[in-house]
């Protein structure tokens, strides 16, 4: 496959734009210019059943304690799980806590937006900056991306985490806000924060 040309796998196969294409829930998923053909799409199924992906994915939906390193469960359905749906971890169910939060962060939300909580100077907050890495990283960065068209509430900004290993890279708030990022806590903690005109 590595020498393969996308061309001419289209070219052999005039469906293909078809057939490796997927839609659902108001989301479509074409994957047809991977470099991939029927037969990769069945040794990956052929793999996903010899490792137990199926059994893995049932464990995580149940609560099971999958995270062999932490020994505790992996709970990431949990945070998109609806009301009233059960999930459970140790004998309780955790979506009503987790949406316990979500009312919180509601209410939080909206509070910044409207101008009522205030910053340690007793003023608004008028900017955003998330520091993450990884999915906390990425995640609101699409999720920002997403909503900016319809978006009302302050500029928002990210900084990652890895980016202050480079030096460069700590200019980011200064860039945007005019004020640069400062580091607090012990090193090995990676603590951050971005220091703003708002406070």
């Amino acid at each position: 496959m590595r020498n393969l040309h996308l061309r001419l796998l289209f070219a052999e196969d005039p469906e293909r734009s078809k057939r490796f294409t997927l839609a659902d829930l108001g989301l479509y998923f074409d994957y047809s210019k991977n470099p991939i053909t029927s037969e990769t799409i069945r040794l990956i199924l052929e793999l996903a059943e010899q490792s137990g992906l199926r059994q893995h994915i049932d464990a995580m939906f149940a609560g099971d304690k999958i995270n062999v390193t932490e020994q505790r469960a992996v709970l990431h359905v949990a945070l998109r799980a609806p009301k009233g749906r059960q999930i459970f971890s140790d004998g309780v169910d955790v979506v009503p806590e987790v949406h316990a939060v979500l009312d919180k962060i509601a209410v939080f939300v909206e509070q910044i937006r409207s101008g009522a909580w205030k910053g340690h100077t007793g003023k608004r907050i008028r900017n955003v900056v998330n520091i993450g890495i990884g999915g906390s990283d990425l995640g609101p960065v699409k999720l920002t991306r997403a909503t900016a068209t319809s978006s009302k509430g302050p500029p928002f900004a990210k900084c990652s985490a890895s980016d202050f290993r480079r030096p460069r890279s700590r200019t980011c708030c200064k860039a945007r806000f005019g004020r640069p990022c400062i580091r607090t806590g012990a090193l090995q903690s990676e603590r951050k924060i971005c220091s703003t005109s708002s406070g």
